[in-house]
């Protein structure tokens, strides 16, 4: 059985608008957040459900309104934030933190996303 398969019974959240989460996604969303700033790899997530990419793309994005990829740059991309704020590492150190590969990959996805480098964001919100 494929644990994405999602069945609807009577009491889901459907009738809210609210998809219950399946079996794979209850599996997949723990392990984003810990996991997500170590290098989590969503390919390798769905090789341990046994779905496909695309299944579990939308299967997720039905669930919480991302895909596993966009929920792991949003988890990086938090805790970037944080260790932006509260200590004075590097972006070469925090790019190898949280899971991004090169820093300028870092600051290139971090600019896009805030609209601003990870050291001006520093800049505007030391405390």
């Amino acid at each position: 059985m494929n644990p994405l398969r999602h069945h609807a019974k009577r009491g889901d959240d459907l009738r809210l608008g609210r998809p219950r989460k399946s079996s794979g996604l209850i599996a997949l969303s723990p392990a984003v957040s810990p996991n997500a700033a170590t290098g989590l790899n969503v390919d390798e997530r769905c090789r341990k459900l046994n779905a496909s990419r695309s299944t579990l793309d939308r299967q997720m994005k039905a669930a919480i309104g991302r895909t596993p990829k966009e929920e792991i740059l949003r988890v990086r991309f938090r805790e970037v934030e944080r260790l932006l704020r509260e200590t004075d590492l590097t972006v070469e150190a925090i790019a190898g933190q949280t899971g991004f590969a090169y820093s300028h990959y870092l600051q290139s996805a971090f600019k896009s996303e805030y609209g601003q480098t990870p050291g001006e964001f520093r800049q505007v919100n030391l405390f």
